[in-house]
């Protein structure tokens, strides 16, 4: 096999798994992988504000600008229990139809900005619906943000560990 095909394996492997976790319909895949595009494109933009610019200039000064890439990049798998077990308290949130609003998207992002260093997060495909797992640290953390956006979402799930 040549470097292209084999570079595709991983890629062909991830579009399977999302058709199989939408009951094998392609339109809800690309739906479900659409809207979680979607929101993590806005909450990336609303992060990118919230960031200032010295500290992205440090960044580019230093030729740190390319993005950091988790270590179990080709394997999801393990690349989620590795956040999991270090953030156990964890609250999914599936989106409205049409994305959260504005906002409450600003909102989250104002919630997590004070947590940095003690959350993660991460979009998974369950069924047709594209959900965002947000993971904490501390249990507290958690309940205070299923608490404060579990309302506006279409579906939320708290679990705690412990």
């Amino acid at each position: 096999m040549t470097g292209t095909v084999q570079d595709t394996l991983p890629l062909d492997a991830a579009v399977d798994a999302a058709i199989a976790a939408c009951g094998g319909d392609a339109r809800s895949a690309v739906r479900a992988l659409i809207v979680a595009n979607n929101y993590l494109e806005a909450e990336v933009k609303r992060l990118a504000e919230a960031v200032s610019s010295g500290f992205t200039r440090g960044l580019k000064a230093k030729g740190k600008a390319e993005p950091v890439f988790p270590p179990f990049k080709d394997d999801r798998t393990n690349w989620r229990q590795d956040i999991d077990s270090r953030f156990p308290h964890s609250v999914d949130l599936v989106p409205p139809e049409h994305g959260f609003p504005d906002a409450v998207e600003k909102q989250i992002v104002q919630f997590l900005v004070p947590l940095f260093g003690r959350y993660e997060l991460y979009a998974d495909v369950q069924g047709n619906k594209a959900l965002i797992r947000y993971c904490f640290a501390q249990e507290q953390d958690a309940e205070a943000f299923h608490a404060a956006f579990a309302g506006a979402a279409a579906k939320s799930h708290f679990k705690k560990t412990g």
